[in-house]
């Protein structure tokens, strides 16, 4: 089942214990839900078009391995189950990121090493205006800074591969 959060409208004034949003749940390319979350802490609200499709979707999760919380309760690991309310988290969190790492890399090159982010005042248009030698801003950033790895023009899938071990961000499913 490929699911997906279209049309994400988060509001970061309203977010204080969850994300405030709304998007709409679209389940094999079928618009089936629309949920929002008005970020006070409360569960999503789910206003469902198609409830077979909540009926499917709802025994889809049902089907994934427990996730380790890494907390424990009298000596044995919580585990908590996925569900949709939890995978809609995960995207308008990703959506969020995102947002904010290419509002930077509009401004400047953006990159990590590890765990460490770096950002340099350069303009993202030329990083890959070859000099006169050849080599491009970006590579000479690269050569200079061995393990950077630039998020300026990587793909929303690469950028979170590439920051995942910081951010701990799941990919979406």
């Amino acid at each position: 089942m490929k699911l997906e959060l279209q049309s994400i409208q988060y509001n970061a004034a309203l977010s204080e214990e969850t994300y405030a949003y709304s998007a709409k749940l679209y389940a094999d390319g079928k618009h089936v839900a629309d949920v929002a979350n008005r970020g006070h802490g409360g569960w999503d609200e789910q206003y469902w078009r198609d409830h077979s499709a909540r009926q499917a979707i709802e025994a889809y999760f049902a089907t994934l391995p427990k996730h380790d919380t890494g907390y424990q309760l009298k000596g044995e690991p919580f585990m908590t189950q996925p569900d949709l309310e939890s995978w809609s988290n995960e995207q308008v969190e990703r959506f969020v990121l995102l947002k904010t790492i290419k509002a930077a890399c509009r401004k400047k090159v953006v990159g990590i090493i590890g765990t460490d982010q770096y950002t340099f005042k350069f303009d993202p248009d030329k990083l890959d205006t070859p000099y006169s030698d050849g080599q491009t801003a970006r590579q000479l950033f690269i050569k200079r800074n061995p393990g950077l790895t630039i998020l300026n023009g990587l793909t929303d899938d690469e950028m979170m591969e590439a920051i995942r071990p910081q951010s701990g961000a799941e990919q979406s499913r």
